[in-house]
């Protein structure tokens, strides 16, 4: 027997438009969920992506990348070093130039990020110290390559000025950035404010990233010249971008996706309920 029970209504065909249009509604407002749910999901991807990215990377078609390889920049530096190029590997196109007291241009502008990655391994410990050219010292990390073509001063114009000529060379748009512990010589600081004026002469941003063993006295310097171009830290440690990522403001778009989504949600509530009726 069974338990169903029906109520006869003698117009019951006459609601067949009803049922239809009702059917009709809730596949639309199914669809738009549908829709609007995936919507969510990639926005939700890509904000998660861009709140992982690491802090103070510098944005553009190229990142000209100005490392100070000069005898201050000791082993303490290194770690740094290596995370901010591995990090930055991941930007895009770059170049670089390596500079003491004098420049040369390892990878011209244009170049793609991940060749920077070669570069960061030389600044990472090895697992056994290799000889060094003085016996009775062995080093803990690759010897550099740059060790017999240079000296221990420091002339940091000299490294602005070739990234400032590789980018006008070759034609690329971009921005500078400076890694160096701004212990500058003293006879170059003329100089270095002559070829600050031709870097913002030519529109080209300058970022600079001091290493961890910069004195204050070089850092206040360079904040006189340059003021919020130069960064307190180069990049955060993992844990620390960990930690600020679930401080980052929701994007608007997904906040927007969001409403959409809960207000079809409602409307599938109010307008989707489907008549069902049978005949004796």
């Amino acid at each position: 027997m069974s338990t169903r029970r029906a109520l006869a209504v003698a117009d019951a065909p006459l609601l067949g438009t009803g049922a239809r249009r009702a059917w009709a509604l809730r596949t639309l407002v199914v669809g738009a969920v549908a829709v609007l749910l995936a919507a969510a999901v990639a926005l939700a991807g890509r904000s998660r992506a861009a709140g992982q990215a690491p802090a103070l990377l510098p944005g553009g078609p190229t990142t000209e990348v100005v490392l100070d390889v000069s005898g201050s920049v000791g082993d303490a530096t290194y770690a740094f070093t290596s995370r901010t190029l591995t990090r930055l590997s991941r930007s895009g196109s770059v170049g670089l130039v390596v500079f003491s007291d004098s420049a040369e241009e390892a990878l011209p502008p244009g170049t793609p990020a991940t060749e920077l990655r070669p570069v960061a391994r030389l600044f990472r410990p090895l697992a056994r110290p290799q000889p060094s050219p003085y016996p009775t010292l062995q080093s803990r990390f690759p010897l550099s390559p740059w060790y017999a073509s240079f000296s221990g001063g420091t002339r940091i114009s000299a490294g602005i000025a070739a990234a400032r000529e590789a980018l006008t060379r070759d034609h690329a748009h971009g921005r500078i950035v400076l890694i160096s512990d701004l212990g500058d010589a003293p006879s170059d600081l003329e100089s270095l404010r002559a070829e600050l004026v031709r870097v913002a002469a030519a529109g080209i941003e300058l970022r600079i990233l001091p290493l961890p063993t910069t004195f204050p006295r070089d850092l206040r310097r360079f904040r006189q010249l340059e003021g919020p171009q130069v960064a307190d830290t180069v990049v955060p440690p993992r844990r620390q971008v960990a930690a600020a990522a679930p401080s980052a403001a929701v994007p608007v778009a997904l906040a927007a996706v969001a409403v959409l989504l809960a207000l079809a949600l409602a409307a599938n509530e109010l307008v989707g309920v489907t008549l069902r009726w049978e005949r004796p």
